[in-house]
């Protein structure tokens, strides 16, 4: 099997100490933090890919819908507003 791009839509919240905190609503337990946008988005690229590499060896579907979409070659880099209630928000694409 070839390789497979998904667009993930991380919700993103600041926290009382002023660092970055992102996570995917329908990956329960996918999250990560940062001091600033750009090691937040290192973050949360490097936890989305290694989730999605254990829901792959462990023989499970990865969910697409709301906050999450596989890439065709010419499709869209854009998902609804849907998935994240609040105006902040990062999409990034992960490449498995």
């Amino acid at each position: 099997m070839g390789s497979r791009s998904y667009l993930i839509r991380f919700c993103i919240e600041r926290d009382e100490d002023g660092s970055l905190f992102g996570y995917c609503p329908q990956l329960e337990g996918c999250f990560a933090d940062g001091e600033d946008m750009e090691e937040l988005a290192k973050n949360l690229k490097d936890s989305a890919h290694l989730y999605l590499e254990s829901l792959v060896r462990h023989g499970e579907d990865i969910p697409t819908g709301e906050c999450i979409r596989l890439l065709g070659p010419k499709q869209q880099r854009f998902i609804s507003d849907i998935c994240c209630e609040r105006q902040n928000y990062k999409e990034l694409t992960v490449v498995l």
